[in-house]
């Protein structure tokens, strides 16, 4: 690839797919309202908010406020959970599960927030679509701060490409209809992200 542009992207880059910003984020991954009360993503969030209840306030229910920075809450569990230790009330073993609960709900706000932008789309969205449709995946390469797949997404939708090169070999793959991951062929090499 003959990169000449580099594109850097970070919060608000996600913000016009509906994705909130870093001062939004931990309000929107407790937010119950658009969630059915026996669904997966209510427990997830009841789960994380109770261990934050427990661990730092006190056993009382914090305000989004009054959590630890999310980098800080990762850290302080991935520390605990890797050198044996508990955090709180919580195992090692408890912590790992505290973890995978952390990431499984953020990656389904981003998504449920991604796509309900998708089926309302605002003006923000409009010009999302506008820069993807004409991004030169030849020339440009970008450079993402996020934890989300926006530059993914978009480029999947607005010009047909889902190889996308990370420079670390990654290969591309999805599930197969019983659950099972199924490499799939690459189509070339797509943009570097």
């Amino acid at each position: 690839m003959d990169t000449e542009n580099l594109l850097i992207v970070g919060a608000g880059f996600s913000f016009n797919a509906g994705l909130p910003l870093a001062s939004a984020f931990t309000s929107s991954l407790l937010n119950l309202s658009r969630l059915t009360i026996d669904g997966p993503s209510n427990a997830l969030v009841r789960f994380v908010d109770g261990f934050v209840a427990k661990t730092f306030a006190e056993g009382r229910s914090a305000a989004p406020r009054d959590w630890p920075e999310l980098e800080d809450l990762f850290t302080l569990v991935d520390l605990s959970a890797n050198t044996g230790h508990h955090l709180g009330e919580y195992s090692a073993s408890d912590l790992r599960l505290v973890r995978r609960a952390m990431i499984v709900r953020m990656i389904r706000m981003l998504s449920q927030a991604y796509y309900s932008r998708q089926r309302n789309p605002d003006g923000n969205w409009q010009l999302l679509e506008e820069l993807l449709s004409g991004f030169d995946t030849e020339r440009t390469a970008v450079l993402s701060m996020n934890w989300d797949t926006v530059i993914e997404s978009g480029l999947a939708r607005a010009q047909d490409i889902h190889n996308v090169e990370y420079g670390c070999e990654a290969i591309r793959a999805d599930f197969d209809g019983a659950g099972g991951l199924r490499r799939r062929r690459s189509q070339g090499i797509g943009p570097s992200v």
